[in-house]
Formats: structure tokens, C-alpha cells, sequence
């Protein structure tokens, strides 16, 4: 009886010392916090400092290694800090960044199980960063990259590309340098259909609205507090287009009062934004800034703040 106790207390503490190697290997395992490496010496610029960074971000990312994705917080902290470092680039410079990054993934090439991993949760991260609503750093122009990426990668199967490729469809849409869908418009108390180039002004902000949108009367006042928005408006220099896409009108016209008279108002009729996909609102309000051409300067701003520095800039040349 006593040698039974003897060889189960052995295997007792066998089991736990096995327990815990194994626990350590696993610690010993875990990937380190991802560092993207230093600048070379001879780099002293701040420019060529940050045009480095941005470019070599993810050399040393181990894209081919599945912890990398399977480790809670290994890959979102990575890809944070990458999108914070493309706050200070350009956008040529952030689109490159960007395409290194995609490029990279290439590299996950032990299997194809890993490679599909890497690019599933790197699409997660793009999109969450790039495209959801409510993100500060929302800018289709960064997501496209990852978007054509992933719809002509091999690895996702057709039901796995229905929405990047959908997504990429909508990206495409209005891009900032490009001219701007035309619509038909009916402003407030008037029957005349109108087009969105029929409006003569150096800029125009298209301001899609809903009636129950709070976030939309955020964003008006944002607008009338800006002193120059006001002066731009009052001097026939913009044009602010508030227009509701969608058909309850008679709520529409309940809610005019609470928007500014200097302001054109106007609804979409037979819903022709919506049914003819002319815009992709991602969300609603929206804000889109037109040249004097049609031409879009900024698609659908993250903030009035944005569009106010796009007017800034370029304003001072008229």
C-alpha cells in the first residue's frame, strides 16, 4: 500500500513538473512585442526619417510565423502603431507604406494555411482601421491596396471575396482627383429638378443628412462655428448641399427648420443615389468637398476639421 502511494505521489509529481516545463516552453515560446527596427545612421532628415519608417515598417514582421496572428494582441498592436506612424505622411507616401505592408504578407509562405491566416486577419485589421464609421483614420484610398490585394490573392474562397470585393467596388467610387457622380436634386419647396452640376461656386460640400441622425446636427453646428466656412459661405465662395437620399419627406420637411436658411436643402428623387449605387454612404452624415469642377477633394471627411483644412489650402489661391 505504501509503494502505491509512493509511485501515484511520483506521478503526481511528475505530472506537475511536466506541467509546468511545458508551461514555461510555451512562455518561452510567445513572440516578443513587435519592433520594426532603427533607422540606418546615415538617415538624418526628418523627412527621410519618417519616409523610412513607413516604408520598412514591416521588414522584420514575421508574417511567416502563425503566432503572429494567433497571439492575442501581437498583430493589432503592430498594425496600431503603423497607422498612427501614417498620420504624418502624405498620402503617396501612406500608399506605399501600405503596399509594402501587402507586399509583405507574400512572405507567409510555409503553407498555405498560414499565408490565408496572415491575410484574413491583416483585411480584419485594414478594415476596422480604414473603412469602419466611426474610426478617425477612415480613408478609402489607404484600404484600397489591401482591398485589391485580397481579391486577387488565390487563398480566399469566392464566398470569402463577396464583400472585399464589393467594398473594393464602393472604393472606387468618388475617389479624391476624380469627378463627381452627378445627381438630381429637388431643393426645398420647389419643384424643379436640378443637378449637382448645375451649381456655380469655386467649392461645394455635398452634406448627406437624415432627420433622426443627432450626429448630423453635430456636424452643422461644427460647420457654423467654423468662422471660415461662414465667410466662405456668406461671400458665394461655397456652396453647403445638405440633401437627404431617401423618400420620407414629410419628415424631411418637419426637420428643415433646424438647418441653416443660407444653406441650399434639398432631397434625391425616385431614390436615385441609393438605387443606382452613385455614392457608397458608408454612413450617414457624410461630407463630400467639390472643386468648382465637380472635381472631389475630400471623400467623405472624418471630420469638419479636415474639410476646413482642405478649404484652407485651397481657398488661398482665389
Amino acid at each position: 500500500m505504501r509503494v502505491l502511494f509512493r509511485f501515484i505521489h511520483f506521478g503526481f509529481l511528475a505530472f506537475v513538473l511536466f506541467s509546468c516545463a511545458e508551461k514555461g516552453k510555451k512562455q518561452e515560446q510567445k513572440l516578443p512585442e513587435y519592433e520594426s527596427g532603427t533607422v540606418p545612421a546615415p538617415i538624418t532628415s526628418a523627412e527621410e526619417i519618417r519616409k523610412y519608417q513607413v516604408l520598412h515598417y514591416w521588414d522584420l514582421f514575421p508574417f511567416n510565423d502563425i503566432r503572429s496572428v494567433q497571439q492575442e494582441g501581437y498583430a493589432e498592436k503592430a498594425f496600431t502603431h503603423f497607422v498612427q506612424l501614417l498620420q504624418g505622411a502624405d498620402l503617396q507616401l501612406a500608399t506605399q507604406g501600405i503596399v509594402r505592408m501587402v507586399s509583405g504578407i507574400d512572405r507567409a509562405g510555409k503553407t498555405d494555411t498560414v499565408q490565408k491566416r496572415v491575410l484574413l486577419r491583416f483585411h480584419e485589421m485594414a478594415e476596422h482601421f480604414f473603412h469602419h464609421p466611426n474610426s478617425p483614420f477612415r480613408d478609402d484610398e489607404l484600404y484600397i491596396p489591401v482591398l485589391e490585394y485580397f481579391v486577387s490573392s488565390p487563398l480566399p474562397d469566392a464566398l470569402e471575396k463577396v464583400r472585399p470585393s464589393y467594398l473594393l467596388h464602393a472604393a472606387y467610387k468618388n475617389r479624391v482627383g476624380s469627378s463627381a457622380a452627378d445627381f438630381h436634386f429637388v431643393q426645398a419647396f420647389e419643384n424643379k429638378q436640378k443637378n449637382l452640376y448645375d451649381l456655380k461656386a469655386p467649392f461645394t460640400l455635398l452634406f448627406f443628412i437624415h432627420p433622426d441622425c443627432q450626429a448630423c446636427m453635430g456636424v452643422t453646428q461644427e460647420l457654423l462655428s467654423s468662422v471660415f466656412v461662414t465667410h466662405l459661405v456668406e461671400n458665394n465662395l461655397l456652396v453647403v448641399l445638405t440633401l437627404y437620399p431617401e423618400e420620407d419627406l414629410k419628415s424631411w420637411l418637419q426637420f428643415l427648420p433646424q438647418l441653416p436658411p443660407e444653406w441650399l436643402h434639398a432631397y434625391n428623387p425616385d431614390n436615385e443615389i441609393y438605387n443606382e449605387e452613385l455614392y457608397y454612404l458608408n454612413a450617414i452624415p457624410s461630407l463630400y468637398l467639390l472643386d468648382e469642377k465637380k472635381e472631389v477633394l475630400v471623400k467623405d471627411a472624418v471630420s469638419v476639421r479636415q474639410v476646413e483644412r482642405i478649404l484652407r489650402e485651397r481657398a488661398h489661391f482665389l
